[in-house]
């Protein structure tokens, strides 16, 4: 079948935006190709802030035998968050199907705007890169 959800994220124009060294982003986008419609959140931190998100990507459930195209959607949507307030970071966990949080990790490091889902660490040298 032809695909019917993508998945991106909404860059930030609002103020202080065109003072930022490089685009970042505010919102996780669903895109619905087959209705042409659009589904957006905006997440907040686990502390109630807004945040910055990285690219998002689809992550599939288990249980996805012999699905139709109706559940394409059954899965969850990841990424990262930064909450430029408290310096902190959380991985993010999306119901794809509804767009609304289901979990919120909170990491014990900042994650980088832009990561890419990339964990390398601290000790490993720059030369091994």
């Amino acid at each position: 079948y032809k695909t019917r959800y993508l998945y991106a994220v909404e860059f930030d124009y609002g103020k202080g935006s065109e003072a930022r060294l490089f685009p970042e982003f505010k919102s996780i986008v669903k895109y619905d190709l087959k209705l042409n419609q659009t589904t957006t959140h905006s997440p907040m931190s686990f502390d109630g802030n807004p945040v910055r998100v990285s690219e998002s990507c689809f992550c599939p459930r288990a249980s996805r035998d012999n699905l139709d195209e109706s559940q394409e959607d059954l899965g969850y949507i990841a990424c990262f968050a930064h909450d430029e307030t408290t310096n902190k970071s959380e991985c993010l966990l999306l119901d794809a199907r509804t767009m609304t949080p289901e979990v919120h990790l909170c990491l014990p490091e900042r994650v980088p705007n832009g990561f890419h889902a990339s964990w390398i660490h601290s000790k490993l040298p720059l030369s091994k890169l």
